[in-house]
């Protein structure tokens, strides 16, 4: 359907109906109501009697004669006109739709006629002819959903039984939502699979601006929970979905750790190993910068603080953000550390002066605990803490682990906020420096004595 983004039609109405057309009084476009409520698949299309079968591209038809048309993603600023029975229709696309007027479709199945011209360049011209048939399975009574969807889900809050979580139903609540009076809204979970509304489930009661909020109870210590908010307009109808979010309770993902008095100056404790590991040697798991789990691809189209290539959080420098946003937020929030996220208990990832007073205030040396290389870091009053050579992840690809190693800090780069202070060793030397936020890196946390 790209072609078509990029082109103006004009088409006039060929049903295989039989139905009188429309009047050619524009005035009468009002009277355009006698229409299948429903969705119809565009099962063919021609283009100079080439078959040009679209994929994914729905008509959605109202009851007051207005409908969508949606092509699979594709997006464009140009007008579309529709010519029927004399009446011209022009109508401008936004994001990826365009409303139109019809009338007539009183059969199963219709067929538009028309031409398509040549428009900004665009080689793609010439006779255009659809072939629609109706959907089965649409309940002609059931209202219009309208633009009905709801927000990403926002932690609230977690214990090491419990998760708080809220989600809000959005698009025009005001005026499609009173045309479900019996809708119902809530989250389901996992830690095993992929949640499912056979699985464990919960509703929740949305305020006046539509958010709803619940507290998930009976869960285990230091386990990750996929959370999915679900929204249902009718007992019948197929759930509405947000995207998934996994969150960790409290405690228990760490059941080797230990809190190591190195004593320093800060009193500050460190870890006896890295978050998610179970020893000092494993390496555990490793994170972008600012997120709180794991994953596949450590790239900027995977990063939870960015948008189109421009910050959208952590962000002092205007010609990173998007549109120029800045926060100046320069500290790891507790909601974005991956520490806190999963230790917990006064977890959280050392800040740049921290990383600081550890090497100046112990003796390193490179060496091997159980076969792994690494550096331990030894203080004045005889304790040590063993840092493995983790390496990192660049996109998906493990880099040069045993050999270096990047842990990170909890401190925006000054210099350029799409990097962050890290610590990086080698066998041969060691010294602090910023690095790309996307990067995976592993993280070893510390705490107050207090």
């Amino acid at each position: 359907m790209r072609f078509l983004c990029a082109a103006m039609l004009l088409v006039s109405f060929a049903a295989c109906t039989g139905e009188e057309n429309p009047s050619d009084n524009p005035a009468d476009d009002n009277n355009y109501s006698t229409l299948i409520v429903g969705k119809w698949q565009v099962d063919q299309m021609l283009v100079n009697e080439q078959d040009m079968t679209p994929q994914n591209m729905q008509l959605t038809f109202n009851q007051d004669g207005s409908g969508l048309m949606e092509d699979g993603g594709e997006a464009t600023n140009n007008d579309f006109t529709w010519a029927i029975g004399g009446s011209t229709i022009t109508v401008t696309p936004h994001n990826s739709q365009f409303t139109f007027t019809i009338d007539n479709l009183t059969e199963t199945e219709c067929t538009f006629h028309g031409s398509l011209i040549e428009l900004d360049g665009n080689e793609m011209s010439g006779e255009i002819r659809f072939h629609m048939t109706k959907v089965t399975g649409v309940n002609p009574d059931t209202p219009d959903p309208g633009n009905l969807g709801l927000s990403d889900i926002d932690p609230a809050g977690r214990t090491e039984t419990t998760i708080t979580v809220n989600s809000t139903i959005t698009g025009d609540i005001n005026q499609y939502l009173p045309q479900f009076p019996n809708f119902t809204c809530g989250f389901i979970w996992s830690a095993e699979a992929y949640p499912t509304m056979d699985g464990n489930s919960i509703t929740g009661t949305p305020d006046q601006w539509g958010k709803f909020e619940v507290t998930i109870t009976g869960l285990e210590p230091g386990k990750d929970y996929m959370i999915i908010a679900w929204l249902k307009l009718t007992p019948e109808s197929t759930p509405i979905f947000s995207n998934s979010i996994v969150i960790s309770t409290l405690g228990g993902s760490n059941p080797g750790l230990q809190w190591i008095n190195l004593g320093l100056p800060s009193g500050l404790l460190w870890a006896s190993c890295n978050v998610g590991a179970t020893a000092p040697e494993e390496y555990g798991n490793y994170f972008a910068w600012g997120e709180t789990q794991p994953k596949s691809d450590y790239s900027w189209s995977t990063y939870a603080h960015c948008s189109n290539g421009y910050l959208i959080k952590y962000c002092n420098n205007a010609e990173y953000g998007l549109n120029g946003y800045t926060d100046n937020r320069t500290i790891l929030e507790p909601s974005d550390d991956a520490a806190t996220a999963k230790i917990g208990n006064g977890a959280r990832t050392p800040t740049k002066e921290e990383w600081d007073e550890l090497i100046n205030n112990t003796t390193a040396e490179w060496t091997t605990l159980n076969g792994v290389h690494g550096r331990r870091f030894t203080a004045t009053n005889g304790n040590s803490i063993f840092l493995p050579a983790a390496g990192s992840i660049l996109g998906s690809e493990l880099q040069d682990p045993d050999t270096f190693s990047q842990y990170w800090s909890s401190t925006l780069y000054p210099n350029s906020p799409n990097s962050a202070w890290h610590f990086y060793f080698r066998s041969d030397n060691q010294n602090m420096n910023g690095y790309t936020r996307t990067i995976g890196c592993t993280v070893r946390a510390v705490k107050s004595a207090n």
